[in-house]
């Protein structure tokens, strides 16, 4: 009911103006988008039995993405999260959400093997210590997800809702060790969306 009186008071304002006729496709496309203020929504995705979500918290202009243990494929999922975002948002377009969070890649194999062997063949990184050669582990880690652009599959799939994509921030990196070195494997990734150039939001 409160969405649907926003909704109403969102367009009635559109309607108001001495441009009405031109802008009320505007405005209708803008309220299939964006979910009314303070809601929070969710879609779900079946990978092999398993689910996978994607959440919109509300009030906040960011997305939560929640692979939960299906250990999905970079196939599996670019699949999902293009679905995911369609059922949330059917008019392609991302509205004002600034923000995608991966949560732990630990949960997404396919980019945590690419963080692994990415850290492997970077010089900055000291396998023996399992560190940095400089700056602290999140800060590395963010800078070589970002020039590396090792989660580009994904920000290809935030295009086609009129948003770019790139590594916005990185948290509580953990590194293990492996054949040939401590690496980096997991670690909290964000993803910073901003609208395309030409793009409506």
């Amino acid at each position: 009911m409160a969405r649907r009186l926003a909704a109403g008071a969102a367009l009635g304002a559109c309607l108001e103006g001495a441009l009405c006729g031109l802008l009320v496709g505007a405005c209708c496309g803008l309220l299939a988008a964006a979910p009314a203020a303070g809601e929070e929504r969710r879609a779900a995705f079946a990978v092999r039995g398993c689910e996978i979500a994607l959440e919109a918290r509300g009030s906040e202009p960011v997305l939560q993405l929640r692979p939960g243990r299906c250990a999905p494929s970079l196939a599996e999922t670019r699949e999902a999260l293009r679905v995911l975002l369609d059922r949330l948002y059917p008019a392609g377009r991302l509205g004002a959400v600034a923000g995608l969070s991966l949560g732990r890649i630990e949960s997404l194999p396919w980019l945590s093997e690419r963080l692994a062997a990415a850290a492997l063949r970077a010089p900055g990184w000291d396998a023996r210590s399992g560190r940095p050669r400089a700056g602290s582990p999140e800060r590395f880690v963010a800078e070589l997800l970002r020039e590396q652009r090792l989660a580009a599959e994904l920000a290809t799939v935030l295009a086609a809702f009129g948003a770019e994509a790139e590594i916005g921030s990185v948290e509580k990196v953990l590194v293990r060790e492996q054949r040939d070195g401590r690496v980096p494997y997991d670690a909290i990734v964000w993803l910073r969306l901003e609208a395309a150039p030409g793009a409506e939001r």
